[in-house]
């Protein structure tokens, strides 16, 4: 539908807020207090109903939905009827000082009554109770008091605790009173406390018998009343409380606070404002009707009272913005179209800067999206625009706190604000959601494409598998190092042996390489071979034995002690080989190469240089340069273990060298020796020659060991495994990664 826009194109007039016949988001406040004086229309059965209610009972609970309009209903429409009927109204919120409020709820109450009422009497019918946490506390403070109005009537306090939740949903506070220090405690234990102590006053049977006191007349009367006002959705808390600690009384009197009838919400429109409206009835009654349906639900069944005061508030604003002078049905439509609800929200944060907004959104709401307070302090040290506070377009207002009170708190004037702002957060966070959303495919769309660039040119795997010919026997073992080369770049290098005959690799361009193969171990041919990548994925390389290889093979030994020596270098033409743990060497060569030189060489630490002609000989002997260091180390191990009991062991070694060991323990370190008992001779001079010497480390607790072992010919090796007073077994490794294994058995004990 096109909405056709009437508003005038005069000069704005500037609004006098003051003269705004709706109070807007704010609640009416009570006109005692109050210099803006407000016709709080559309309540007045429910004003008078409940006046009535809390005249005739001790204690009243009003309740009703978020917003309905409980703090309005009690300040403008309850509180002057109290008034006619000699009562003095006192509105309290007791759960806004959470966690700085110092007072109990008993000294707050005192001290409003004594701020609001003009004069009062103590009569000592009773001794005075000082311990505000006893059931009759309060009792006994009404019991010794009279109350006074400003023309000395005698009048009753009534005491309303508006918006009762807060002291259910706060936590723990710390508070001290004048005559005792109390720990910190829950608002909640507090809320049950001063409850036991209104339901000690409604007992009656606590009133006290007519008597004379200090020579007048006193008689026992109920000069005061007790309202609580909560939210519908938070009454089962009041319920829990009364329940827990066995209070039944206080839920006989009860008044839940229902939406607006249609015909009070006309009233609450047309009377406020009767001078903006059409004379015609039948066009006042087409604007009501919208009015009411823009502000009612969507089953159009409960009319929303601050909404409906906040849109007659704004259309106030419009029309004398635009200076019309009674509104119509068409501008009417338009109003609605620029929503002014959130409209008016989004003009009065204009002026804040991006960090005071966001603070608004996240401070002043929870994650529920209910109204939160905050110190006026931190409030004014992040807003700077106090436009939002106290004035035309507040969103925020002064929390209604006692005149003890070292500090304001701040807080969104109704929770339908906290509901635009939740809004606005959700379409927000659906926006950031959106370009997250956005971003991430983005992300994966260029991983996409990255990812299809990598597999047009990603690497393709390739196989050689070296096939034996009939030249070579299944026990002729070989192993080679394989080189594979684009032009001067080096592919791929590994090393390979017989029982690795498929080698892998990857290349991601088409042509050919070059393959080397050349052979450490075995007499095989080297080979080198072009491979055409473009042919197939595997390829099959033949190995056949090298027609001019010779083997060659021998023992290396101590030329005295005759004793195998490990991990010796031998070289023979262009290949090289070390002895393994029995001295023993097998290595091929170029026939060519050999004859060339025809010289064998032999090194090993600690061992003069063997160099010789290759002749027939399979032993080749090295000769020590210096028998000297041993020895030394030797003495030097005798003088420990004569100073240990020492324990001789049999065993053997791979399980077929005999072997003797004497094994000395001090502490976490052993120490000792064994020599190969086919090799020892007891009788020698030199014996020690044969000895193997250990020394280590063991742990007690596992009953492990490893220890270091050096023999006459200088091979070192490491010996590691468990033991117990019978046994010692576990593994040799020498520094050649040749290992063996050995068991040990305790014979006997020797000195």
């Amino acid at each position: 539908m096109k909405i056709n826009r009437k508003w005038s194109s005069e000069p704005a007039r500037n609004i006098d807020n003051n003269a705004n016949p709706w109070a807007g988001l704010a609640s009416y406040e009570d006109p005692e207090t109050t210099e803006r004086k407000l016709r709080f229309c559309g309540r007045d059965d429910e004003s008078y109903d409940v006046a009535k209610l809390i005249m005739g009972n001790i204690f009243v609970t009003l309740y009703g939905k978020s917003g309905i309009g409980k703090t309005s209903l009690l300040n403008a429409g309850v509180f002057p009827e109290l008034r006619e009927e000699q009562f003095t109204p006192i509105s309290i919120r007791l759960g806004v000082r959470d966690g700085q409020e110092k007072k109990t709820f008993q000294e707050i109450i005192i001290e409003e009554i004594e701020r609001k009422v003009c004069r009062r009497s103590v009569i000592n019918v009773v001794e005075k109770q000082s311990n505000m946490m006893a059931d009759d506390f309060l009792w006994n403070y009404f019991a010794r008091h009279r109350f006074y109005d400003s023309n000395n009537e005698p009048t009753s306090p009534v005491i309303v605790f508006d918006q009762f939740e807060e002291v259910f949903r706060y936590k723990k506070r710390e508070y001290e009173t004048s005559n005792n220090s109390v720990e910190g405690t829950s608002s909640k234990s507090e809320a049950e406390t001063l409850l036991r102590q209104i339901d000690y006053i409604n007992d009656k049977d606590h009133a006290i018998d007519n008597c004379i006191i200090d020579g007048q007349s006193y008689r026992y009367e109920t000069n005061f009343r007790f309202v609580v006002s909560i939210r519908e959705d938070d009454l089962y808390r009041l319920e829990d409380c009364l329940d827990n600690n066995y209070l039944p009384a206080l839920k006989r009197c009860r008044y839940r606070l229902h939406s607006l009838s249609p015909q009070n919400a006309s009233d609450a429109i047309l009377i406020p404002g009767e001078s903006f409206f059409p004379e015609s009835e039948q066009e006042r009654n087409e604007i009501v009707e919208k009015i009411i349906a823009y502000v009612s639900d969507k089953e159009g069944k409960n009319i929303s009272t601050n909404i409906l005061s906040l849109i007659c508030s704004q259309l106030y604003q419009s029309i004398v913005t635009q200076n019309i002078q009674t509104v119509s049905a068409s501008n009417l439509e338009s109003f609605f179209h620029d929503n002014p609800i959130e409209k008016f929200y989004l003009k009065a944060i204009s002026k804040l800067s991006r960090k005071e907004k966001k603070y608004i959104e996240t401070k002043l709401i929870d994650s529920a999206g209910r109204r939160n307070s905050i110190s006026y302090n931190d409030f004014d040290t992040y807003i700077k625009h106090k436009e939002i506070i106290n004035s035309p377009l507040a969103i925020l207002h002064e929390l209604n706190v006692s005149s003890g009170d070292e500090g304001a708190r701040v807080e969104l004037i109704h929770d339908k604000l906290a509901e635009v702002i939740s809004k606005r957060k959700k379409n927000e966070e659906s926006k950031l959601k959106y370009v997250l959303s956005f971003l991430i495919a983005m992300i994966i769309l260029a991983a996409s494409i990255i990812l299809f660039l990598v597999l047009q040119n990603r690497k393709k795997e390739y196989i050689i598998e070296f096939r034996e010919d009939e030249s070579i026997s299944l026990t002729d073992y070989w192993k080679a190092n394989i080189c594979i080369l684009d032009k001067q770049d080096t592919i791929m290098v590994d090393t390979f042996d017989k029982s690795t005959t498929k080698v892998p690799f990857l290349y991601g361009k088409s042509g050919s390489l070059e393959c080397h193969v050349t052979f450490m171990v075995g007499d095989i041919a080297d080979i080198k071979k072009e491979l055409l990548l473009k042919d197939s994925a595997s390829f099959i390389i033949p190995i056949s034995r090298a027609a001019n290889r010779k083997r060659y093979e021998g023992v290396v030994v101590e030329r005295k002690q005759r004793s195998p020596i490990v991990d010796a270098i031998v070289i023979i033409g262009e290949q090289i080989k070390r002895t393994d743990k029995m001295g023993r060497f097998v290595l091929y060569s170029d026939s060519t190469a050999v004859e060339s030189d025809g010289r064998i060489r032999i090194l090993r630490d600690g061992y003069k240089l063997y160099e010789s002609f290759i002749g027939n000989s399979k032993i080749f002997a090295l000769e020590l340069n210096d028998h000297k260091d041993f020895k030394n180390k030797w003495n030097s191990l005798e003088n420990k273990l004569k100073k240990l009991n020492l324990t001789q062991y049999s065993g053997v070694i791979d399980d077929i060298i005999k072997s003797t060991m004497y094994l000395g323990v001090e502490k976490d370190s052993v120490y000792g020796y064994f020599y190969i008992d086919k090799f020892f001779d007891p009788n020698s001079k030199n014996k020690y020659l044969r000895y193997i010497l250990l020394d280590g480390k063991i742990d007690t607790m596992k009953q492990t060991f490893v220890m270091n072992s050096t023999d006459a010919v200088l091979n070192r090796c490491i010996y590691y495994g468990s033991f117990n007073r019978e046994k010692w077994e576990g593994t040799s490794r020498s520094y050649g990664n040749r290992t063996w294994s050995f068991s040990f058995h305790a014979t006997e004990e020797t000195k």
